[in-house]
């Protein structure tokens, strides 16, 4: 495995400082956009589950969190305008979780920011060495994933 310096690691926390400075977000109003790790994978987790969204039950499950933990955290989400709820009227005891349509503008503009980091980021990269910056991304989420499996 190949050393690392002091001096990569600030070099590393520069580059995403400076990304960021590019990414910043629009607007928001009076939203509260400070957000936990919990709320984050809640929002990625309804966030796919679009247009339709997911029921609270299964989010509980796919985070493995209790099911007071997960309400907290709707609960939060909620309140800063992110997502909604609703009783669906074949089943009350069921509540079925969207994103608002302020999250839906706000996922999108992450979507949007993702892509022009990783556009900068590769634009002065040979697409050779893009194509091994990838598959070395996709060995580590893959590990990651294996890691996180085992553990379970």
């Amino acid at each position: 495995m190949p050393a690392f310096t002091s001096s990569d690691c600030r070099a590393i926390a520069m580059f995403v400082d400076r990304m960021r400075d590019l990414c910043k977000p629009p607007d928001v109003g009076n939203h509260d956009m400070s957000v936990t790790l919990a709320q984050i994978k809640t929002l990625e987790i309804v966030s796919i589950n679009q247009p339709e969204g997911i029921l609270q039950k299964e989010i509980v499950h796919m985070l493995g969190l209790s099911a007071g933990a997960v309400s907290k955290t709707i609960d939060q989400l909620v309140r800063a305008g992110l997502i909604e709820r609703s009783v669906p009227e074949n089943d009350r005891r069921a509540v079925r979780i969207r994103l608002s349509k302020f999250g839906e503008e706000l996922e999108a503009f992450h979507a949007r920011s993702f892509m022009k980091w990783i556009e900068l980021w590769m634009k002065d990269i040979p697409e050779a060495d893009q194509a091994a910056f990838f598959r070395v991304i996709r060995h580590l989420c893959d590990s990651a994933t294996r890691q996180v499996v085992a553990r379970s």
